[in-house]
């Protein structure tokens, strides 16, 4: 009985020594009063386009189940999201988008907006400045339209993170989510101003703000892990893309980890969302469009 005793107090010290020493490699959680989350999502055009298909059939934008998650992480822990999208797709160009729910999504432009991502979905280098012009002006044109001037975000995450000088004064000076990850050229920045960036995470250059992007959802299964590594910080940026999230099959699934030996998960994905909402409310984190 004593021996039986001992183990068990061994084994209880055994594991309290290794919760100890796995919470020592996390940074202490920030105690500011201002901690702010930016969350997006990027290359949005799967909803767009199943918006333009039903929408004779649908009454409510969140009709359609991409809208309705977000809504729902929304409504159960206050998330506030922004949407990135193209100009048009070979399917679609977004001046088909209906304004048919002009009301519903102004109605929710406190937690819900719209930003140009890119003229499409393939990219190119090179572009020159009438095409991007063009491709702007359309898509915040069309946001504008369908759901209102209020719900265009001037924060902006671009294709690649690609912006050159010469297409810098189109945009119009909004903010800009930089690289997820350290040695990524991101837009208009030299090389040190890209390094300095990853090192305070914030930075100003001219009228603009660029915020480094610290969590892709998709890149972190354990997102618990991925989120206590980043505690001590005030500012967070997460986002994930429209086509991570959805419906899968298990054979998909299964053929991701066999042939490319990773976890590709739509269903993780959007569970790690979920949490990554919950878990920035619990901290104390205020949802926010960094405008």
């Amino acid at each position: 009985m004593t021996r039986r005793i001992l183990i068990l107090t061994a084994i209880t010290f055994a594991i309290a020594a290794a919760l100890i020493s796995f919470n020592n490699i996390f940074p202490h959680k920030s105690e500011s009063e201002r901690k702010t989350a930016h969350l997006s999502i990027d290359d949005v055009e799967i909803m767009t386009g199943d918006i333009i298909r039903h929408q004779d059939e649908y009454n409510s934008i969140f009709d359609n189940r991409f809208l309705s998650f977000l809504k729902d992480c929304h409504d159960e822990y206050g998330a506030k999201f922004t949407l990135y999208t193209y100009a048009h797709t070979p399917a679609y160009s977004l001046r088909e988008f209906p304004d048919k729910f002009k009301d519903e999504f102004y109605a929710n432009r406190d937690w819900l907006r719209f930003g140009f991502h890119w003229i499409e979905p393939a990219f190119r280098e090179g572009v020159d400045v009438k095409t991007f012009k063009e491709a702007f002006h359309e898509v915040n044109t069309s946001i504008e339209r369908f759901a209102g001037k209020g719900s265009i975000s001037r924060t902006l995450r671009l294709h690649y993170f690609y912006l050159p000088d010469s297409l810098r004064d189109v945009t119009g000076g909004g903010n800009l989510l930089s690289a997820d990850t350290e040695g990524r050229q991101s837009y208009n920045l030299s090389e040190a101003e890209c390094e300095r960036l990853w090192q305070v995470k914030h930075l100003k250059k001219d009228s603009t703000e660029y915020f480094t992007t610290d969590i892709r959802i998709e890149n972190h299964p354990l997102i618990a892990y991925e989120l206590k590594k980043h505690q001590d910080r005030d500012t967070l940026v997460v986002f994930t893309h429209e086509w991570q999230l959805g419906n899968q099959s298990y054979r998909e699934v299964i053929g991701a980890l066999i042939h490319d030996r990773e976890i590709r998960s739509k269903k993780l994905n959007e569970f790690n969302l979920r949490y990554t909402c919950r878990w920035l409310r619990d901290n104390g984190y205020e949802f926010s469009f960094l405008e």
